[in-house]
């Protein structure tokens, strides 16, 4: 067994179970665990942004 521990940003979990079970041929599994909020910039802050003003004009059409 290999343990791997890393600080990872939340955005980039999101498609890692899948990921994992695909590399390991459904064997690996991880742990999450939060462990704090840090500041985002570049592609992946421009990336959440996108993602939050497109979730906020959707909920406001539908509203």
């Amino acid at each position: 067994m290999v343990q791997v521990n890393a600080e990872v940003p939340q955005a980039e979990m999101l498609n890692y179970a899948i990921d994992l079970k695909s590399m390991t041929s459904g064997t690996g599994s991880f742990e999450l665990t939060f462990d704090h909020y840090e500041t985002l910039a570049g592609k992946l802050a421009e990336d959440v942004i996108k993602a939050s003003l497109a979730a906020k004009a959707e909920e406001e059409a539908n509203a």
